[in-house]
């Protein structure tokens, strides 16, 4: 093969992988976008027929032969490799609401719909819609700061809590344990902020179901 024709596969090759990597990334939003969508759907409880009240994840069985108790639960029974990414678009999709088309959505990539859905609804103007349709991340962060400033500070907002010694280590500790219960093999490892919103959800989502006399205390 001569020089021009080894010039002309590689081209040929640069082309065919820049069209697949184009179509992977536009196939991951879209994934992310969905999968927010189905989750939050089935998080939502049933508005009408024997069921009312109930929530979708209620309805089904384990591996174990048992009823799901939690919506966490049947995430780490359905999707156990891709929990943490489930329930960041399940959040995205809720924060969102209706205020954004979907068909805009479909066009953001699934870090700027994770950026433009912690923005109050007010400040989803046009043209930071427009921005996390067109900027990569990284520049869609410039413009939700120009016109955003305040909110994206509030972004990350430091909690402090006056504990004892005993109390805090038995926190950093419980912390830790649902660090790892939490976490699926192969995810990135949860911070503490993640670990600590995700259990109070498991908490709150038992006791509803304790309420509602679905399960025993």
């Amino acid at each position: 093969m001569n020089v021009n024709a080894i010039d002309t596969a590689e081209l040929a090759l640069a082309r065919q992988i820049d069209q697949r990597v184009r179509g992977i990334a536009g196939r991951l939003a879209s994934d992310f976008l969905e999968l927010g969508v189905q989750c939050l759907e089935m998080d939502t409880p049933i508005k009408a027929g024997t069921y009312q009240g109930m929530k979708r994840w209620a309805l089904l069985k384990g591996s174990d032969g048992e009823y799901y108790r939690s919506f966490n639960q049947w995430l780490a029974g359905s999707i156990p490799k891709s929990h943490s990414l489930a329930l960041a678009a399940k959040g995205t999709m809720r924060r969102l609401g209706d205020s954004v088309p979907r068909y805009q959505l479909e066009r953001m990539t699934a870090e700027n719909m994770k950026l433009l859905s912690k923005l109050p609804e007010k400040k989803r103007i046009p043209q930071i819609i427009e921005a996390a349709i067109e900027q990569p991340y990284r520049d869609f962060v410039k413009v939700v700061q120009q016109h955003a400033p305040d909110e994206l500070q509030e972004m990350k907002r430091r909690l402090i809590f006056n504990c004892d010694l005993s109390q805090a280590d038995k926190i950093d500790e419980l912390l830790q344990y649902a660090a790892v219960e939490l976490s699926e093999p192969g995810d990135p490892p949860l911070s503490r902020e993640e670990t600590l919103e995700y259990a109070l959800q498991e908490w709150a989502q038992h006791h509803e179901l304790v309420k509602q006399g679905a399960i025993p205390l």
